[in-house]
């Protein structure tokens, strides 16, 4: 349970995001994610926004502070591959 203006990201795909159980409030719920070592594990929650792409049929999302929202573009550009 978040505030209802805040955020929350997680390494794994969010599966609902509901209101309540409190006024101001919101519920998000996450898929388990993969064993992976805990220096990977991510959990934040805040003011951000995201933008999101794929690379390789694989979907990718670059989050930021909303001010920050127009530098997140080059995070999802592919290079060029030869």
């Amino acid at each position: 349970m978040i505030d209802a203006g805040d955020t929350a990201i997680s390494n794994g795909a969010q599966l609902s995001d509901t209101p309540g159980p409190e006024q101001g409030k919101h519920t998000l719920v996450f898929a388990r994610t993969p064993k992976m070592s805990s220096y990977l594990v991510a959990m934040l929650v805040g003011d951000f926004v995201c933008r999101g792409g794929s690379a390789d049929g694989i979907a990718v999302r670059v989050c930021s502070t909303p001010d920050k929202l127009p530098l997140t573009a080059f995070a999802l550009e592919r290079p060029n591959r030869k």
